[in-house]
């Protein structure tokens, strides 16, 4: 089971989400999206964290920017995906969490 299947799941259970029903406002497609940009930024942000505590001297913004070329990620359609996900803050923020406890178990990190 990868993280995206772990975090699906304990929130279906938490929000009483039928994985099977397509048709309601909180779909597992929309959990997909949802996981994906919060993933995108805790990586994002996690790396900023890195680099002022490791990095003195080097150049952040072109660190940043080649972590986001390697992540595929591009920032229109970033905050785009995000606006149309707005309701979902407060599981966005859920799974952020789900996500770092996740990290810290599997891989003996501290955050």
């Amino acid at each position: 089971m990868n993280i995206q299947e772990i975090v699906i799941e304990q929130i279906c259970e938490e929000f009483k989400i039928d994985p099977n029903n397509h048709n309601q406002k909180l779909s597992v497609d929309n959990l997909k999206d949802i996981i994906r940009c919060t993933t995108n930024k805790m990586l994002m942000a996690h790396f900023q964290i890195l680099l002022d505590n490791y990095l003195e001297n080097s150049d952040k913004n072109s660190a940043l920017n080649q972590l986001s070329v390697f992540a595929n990620i591009e920032s229109e359609n970033d905050v785009n995906d995000i606006k149309k996900l707005s309701g979902f803050h407060d599981i966005g923020k859920q799974i952020a969490n789900i996500e770092v406890r996740f990290l810290e178990t599997n891989l003996g990190l501290r955050t």
